[in-house]
């Protein structure tokens, strides 16, 4: 499918569209650069403890923590000669 009304094309492609083929108004791309990435700093802000949350869950101590082994070696089951 094709989009090609203006007022329905997402951000990026409407940025692109201010870009001319010998010159770029700079200003008002950077000016709708800084509007379109809005929204995604405003909900950063609001949910950044729990992206930190996630990020400390998932680092090495957290094997450690959990009292497992981030890798125990092969399985015995699997080897040539066991029954």
């Amino acid at each position: 499918m094709v989009n090609t009304d203006p007022a329905k094309m997402p951000i990026s492609a409407g940025l692109t569209s201010l870009e001319g083929q010998f010159e770029t108004n700079y200003p008002v791309m950077m000016a709708g650069s800084l509007i379109a990435s809005l929204p995604v700093i405003v909900l950063y802000l609001f949910l950044q403890r729990h992206f930190v949350q996630g990020i400390a869950q998932s680092g090495t101590k957290g094997w450690a923590a959990r009292g497992a082994e981030p890798h125990a070696g092969p399985n015995p089951r699997f080897q040539k000669g066991t029954t």
